[in-house]
């Protein structure tokens, strides 16, 4: 699509020196929004010569006063935008902001296509355009992250909002460009004034060599940067420390007094540097100059990461001396680079588990709902048997998937009452079975446990963290000892102790007779990534992860530790006010009648076996059925069979027009119409953005057909919204449907 260029006046840089790239891209696939763009940030002939005849009368313009112009490019998908990227960055005309869609069909969608358009140039300034029927804020952010590089316009347009977004995005990119190249170019009058400082030290040299040692002249030297943050360290050739300053002993521990004189190499790095020191070395003596990061050693043990300016010093008459090292601590910088990267990969772990998920649950519902109503149909025991083998497996993918999205995706657990027993018990038969044999496994359980409440998914995961790391402090073998037991915290203990509030309690302790845990390491042991294990045996976020799911229940945990002598942790979980016994079916259910009497049920799905399946279950309950593939197909069959459709049943991940879409249309039609919705995808977003939709039930994929037979009588006959009944097991059918 080629450039054309219009002019904006409304407003004007307040850097009037500033040469402002005023390239912009809209990427929409509607060309009533390009049309937008052109009226609000171009400027027509007649306005121009109106502005000018203006001129001639007052003396200056009046109605275009600066002139200011926006070149703009138009792209309707995203890989048109892509390839536009693409080009203009090679010519070396790039864009400096993109005004993108959410949503344009049938291509990428608006997010995805600023993650590739970033990709190519990742200065890019991004105005996302979103309506209220777009994704969330939060959606957003969790695909393209908490970055400064990225504003939200919401529809309809303001024409004086997209014009200072315009004005201000365009200049702070060429304010960004500009303080790139002033960072440079000190940089190089840095580099410059430093080998300027070299030389002056070594005409120094020269004028006093024959009044002092060169130890003694280096230390002179030296001392005018003793003040200086950074570690500065002089060795001579033989990498034997002549100079020490009071930076490198606030970075390394040492001081000058213990460092100078001892081997560089096996100080700071404990005699076995690896090639990449070696290296560094190497560059010194033969460029005179080197700029690096190297990983160094402190005097307790810690491993830093440095940035260093290493420079190769002469004697008055021009031979190598001793080698300067600056060095700058940037191991914190180093260790938040790589937590954002790694919550990056797991937010795209998140995000391909979502999608795995999404088609697996696709996968197991047609095979979940034929085993379901074959089951029904056949009265021969040793084939239900059978049946209900591939049923059982089934669900047991279900749970997987789910178990998978939970570790993945962060998916809220459902807080229910928890009898503490059956917690502790899981987590028993998993140490005595998989833990050493070296390892006595102590119970205890105190009569009268009261119910907790909580996720037994995110309690079960609290419990076989901390007995994980207590297996791990008994290396040798020990006790590990799992106890339940009320507790009433008043207000004068839970003072004590972080997180608490005064009230009822369950406490489960984890206790072992290990190492212990030193009493200077136990203000981090929650800290994210902080690990006192050896490389490749832990990730430093099991105490994190286990502290965040306890105070997301309202709880807190207490610690106890002795060196040598073990380590207690109590959990302290509130109980349950609830009293609710192991769900059962009620009666009625159990003799529930699930048999249609004629409805007529729309379901839509894009997947056919799905279809064929629901169809046949359905019809073999006494309903007819209407099919539909996707969204836009449902909207046409429901507007010619509205007056005969008694509900709807409704896949929510659909091509060309999805669930909520279809929804949206159907609601408008008919506000009444009944509507069930089945989805493979469990995310707290995605669950509560359906509900706000205004259905009936929501029914998560693989689902049993009594499951969806039972809902859709409940929609039918008007029901509150209840538990399903846990049986999945259908009625038998008789011979005569």
């Amino acid at each position: 699509m080629s450039d054309r260029r219009y002019s904006s006046s409304l407003l004007s840089s307040s850097h009037t020196d500033l040469e402002i790239n005023h390239r912009i891209l809209i990427v929409d696939d509607n060309e009533a929004i390009h049309n937008d763009f052109r009226k609000i940030l171009g400027v027509d002939a007649s306005e121009r010569e109106f502005a000018n005849e203006e001129a001639e009368v007052f003396g200056h313009l009046a109605s275009i006063t600066p002139q200011q112009e926006f070149e703009m490019s138009f792209a309707t998908q995203g890989r048109e935008a892509l390839e536009l990227v693409s080009g203009a960055f090679a010519d070396g005309r790039r864009y400096s902001l993109v005004f993108m869609d959410v949503r344009m069909p049938p291509g990428w969608d608006g997010l995805e296509t600023v993650l590739k358009l970033w990709e190519v140039d990742p200065d890019l300034q991004v105005v996302i355009c979103t309506a209220h029927s777009d994704k969330s804020w939060q959606e957003m952010m969790e695909t393209l992250g908490d970055s400064e590089r990225v504003l939200i316009l919401k529809k309809p347009f303001d024409t004086i909002e997209v014009l200072q977004l315009a004005h201000a995005l365009t200049e702070k990119w060429s304010l960004l460009q500009v303080a790139r190249r002033n960072t440079k170019e000190l940089e190089r009058t840095v580099s410059l004034r430093t080998r300027e400082l070299v030389a002056t030290n070594q005409r120094l040299e020269a004028e006093i060599a024959g009044h002092k040692a060169a130890t003694e002249r280096i230390r002179e030297q030296a001392m005018l940067l003793e003040t200086a943050r950074d570690a500065i360290i002089v060795r001579d050739l033989n990498d034997t420390i002549v100079f020490w300053n009071h930076g490198a002993e606030c970075l390394y521990g040492w001081t000058a007094a213990e460092a100078v004189g001892q081997n560089v190499l096996g100080l700071l790095y404990g005699g076995a540097p690896g090639k990449d020191v070696q290296a560094a070395r190497q560059a010194v003596v033969e460029k005179e100059t080197w700029f690096g990061e190297l990983s160094q050693k402190t005097r307790d043990s810690r491993t830093v990461i440095v940035e260093g300016r290493w420079t190769l010093v002469r004697d008055a008459e021009g031979r190598p001396k001793s080698i300067m090292g600056i060095n700058s601590d940037i191991t914190e910088k180093r260790q938040v680079e790589a937590k954002y990267l790694r919550a990056q990969r797991l937010d795209s772990i998140g995000t391909l588990a979502g999608g795995i998920a999404h088609d697996l649950n696709n996968i197991l519902q047609p095979v979940t709902m034929t085993m379901d109503v074959l089951r029904a149909r056949l009265p021969d025991p040793s084939i239900r048997s059978m049946l209900d083998l591939v049923i059982n497996n089934a669900e047991r993918a279900a749970s997987l998937i789910k178990q998978v999205l939970s570790f993945a995706r962060g998916v809220e657990g459902k807080r229910v009452p928890i009898p503490p027993e059956t917690l502790v018990d899981d987590i028993a038969n998993i140490v005595r079975e998989v833990f050493p044999k070296n390892i006595q496994f102590q119970l205890r359980l105190a009569e009268g446990a009261r119910p907790l409440l909580g996720d037994s998914t995110q309690l079960h995961q609290v419990l076989l963290n901390l007995c994980v790391n207590a297996r791990d402090a008994m290396p040798g073998g020990g006790t590990l000892t799992l106890s339940v037991e009320n507790a009433d915290i008043d207000e004068y203990h839970a003072a004590t102790q972080p997180d608490a509030v005064a009230g009822r309690y369950v406490v489960l302790t984890v206790a072992d007779t290990g190492c212990g845990i030193p009493a200077t390491l136990r203000e981090r042991i929650y800290d994210p990534f902080f690990t006192t294990k050896e490389q490749g045996k832990g990730t430093g976020l099991g105490l994190a992860t286990t502290l965040s799911i306890v105070r997301s229940h309202g709880g807190f945990i207490s610690l106890t530790s002795q060196e040598g002598a073990g380590t207690t942790f109590r959990v302290y979980v509130p109980v349950s006010d609830v009293i609710r016994p192991m769900a059962e079916a009620p009666a009625d259910d159990k003799k529930r009648d699930l048999r249609g009497h004629g409805e007529l049920i729309l379901v839509v799905d894009d997947e056919a076996p799905i279809l064929s399946v629901m169809r046949q279950a359905l019809e073999s309950f006494g309903y007819r059925v209407l099919a539909a593939v996707d969204g836009a197909d449902g909207v046409r069959v429901y507007a010619k069979h509205q007056n005969e459709i008694k509900a709807v049943i409704t896949d929510m991940v659909m091509p060309v027009m999805d669930g909520p879409a279809m929804i949206g249309v159907l609601k408008k039609l008919s506000p009444a119409i009944k509507v069930i919705a089945t989805t493979g995808m469990t995310s707290n977003v995605s669950i509560e953005a359906i509900r706000r939709l205004g259905v009936e039930r929501i029914i998560s994929k693989p689902c049993a057909a009594k499951a969806v037979l039972v809902a859709l009588r409940e929609v039918l006959e008007e029901k509150a919204v209840d538990d399903l009944d846990p049986s999945n097991e259908l009625p038998p059918l008789s011979a005569s449907r």
